[in-house]
């Protein structure tokens, strides 16, 4: 996906519209970023970070030499999947600022040192805008894309008291999760697999029914926490059979659902088997030093 330079300034517009408008809001009504009921419009917030337990739940799959298609998101499962040796990977995200924002966070890493990494992404009401302008500077000429390029660019240089507001805050805090890289020395270890990388992640802005349209086979299909936002489960377990059925390899494996909370008995569970989707409820649990913390996930192949 590359857009025209109409397209990105077309875009830059609606993000400061959108930014503004929940600046005001958040100044009006709460000292924090809170979740938004736009998360899924065109252009929303994304998450800085994922908030699953990504490490660990990767561990449990094989992704090298694979190929991989995966919602966006923050960008951690594409660039996990990286680490891991994927083949190909393929992202799919219905808000577009998750396209500026994944290749603006792999730039990062590969310009970054972990100090300045973290710098960057500490998301609060007291951060150092012209500090984070100066960080900015070592990682534009990793930015691969250059309507990506151009986007950031005029972002910082128009609107850089709004890049606390391009993030929803609050629950993707990264020292509290497994993401895989805010950890120091996986943070170093990820910089360097992907400075020797050749970087290739194929970007669709489409949302998630719209895989009925694909052609390509899998071997890995991620599509995280979307069914938590499904009104109909009945027609999100049929692209699910159809998935498995069009789209994964054998011996593939589909992430149908990742919750925080158990699945077994769900009305979610109950649809997939009378469909012939075979779910399967994995339980993964993450220990921290003072307490763990343990998710779930529902996987079909």
């Amino acid at each position: 996906m590359i857009n025209t330079k109409e397209n990105v300034y077309e875009d830059l517009e609606r993000t400061r519209k959108i930014l503004t408008s929940l600046k005001k809001s958040i100044e009006n009504n709460s000292s924090n970023l809170e979740y938004h009921k736009d998360v899924f419009e065109k252009i929303s917030p994304v998450y800085p970070f994922t908030n699953e337990l990504m490490q660990t739940y990767n561990d449990m799959f094989d992704l090298e030499n694979k190929k991989v298609l995966s919602v966006t998101g923050a960008g951690d499962q594409s660039i996990i999947a990286l680490t891991k040796n994927a083949k190909k990977i393929d992202t799919f995200d219905c808000n577009k600022l998750t396209y500026y924002h994944m290749f603006f966070k792999i730039a990062a890493i590969k310009s970054l040192s972990y100090e300045e990494f973290i710098k960057l992404y500490t998301v609060s009401s007291d951060m150092n805008i012209e500090e984070i302008i100066e960080i900015y500077k070592k990682v534009k000429n990793n930015i691969i894309n250059d309507d990506i390029k151009t986007y950031w660019n005029n972002f910082f240089k128009k609107d850089p008291k709004l890049y606390r507001y391009f993030f929803m805050d609050g629950c993707c805090t990264p020292n509290l999760y497994d993401v895989g890289y805010v950890e120091k020395t996986k943070f170093e270890q990820t910089k360097q697999i992907l400075n020797e990388k050749n970087i290739n992640i194929n970007y669709d802005l489409i949302g998630v029914y719209r895989l009925y349209n694909y052609q390509e086979k899998y071997d890995f299909i991620n599509l995280s926490n979307i069914m938590n936002y499904m009104v109909t489960k009945l027609a999100y377990a049929k692209l699910i059979k159809k998935l498995i059925d069009n789209n994964l390899e054998k011996n593939g494996v589909i992430l149908t659902t990742y919750n925080w909370t158990p699945k077994e008995n769900s009305d979610e569970i109950f649809t997939l088997e009378e469909l012939k989707c075979n779910p399967k409820v994995l339980s993964i649990t993450k220990k921290y030093k003072t307490n763990s913390e343990t998710n779930y996930m529902v996987i079909c192949k």
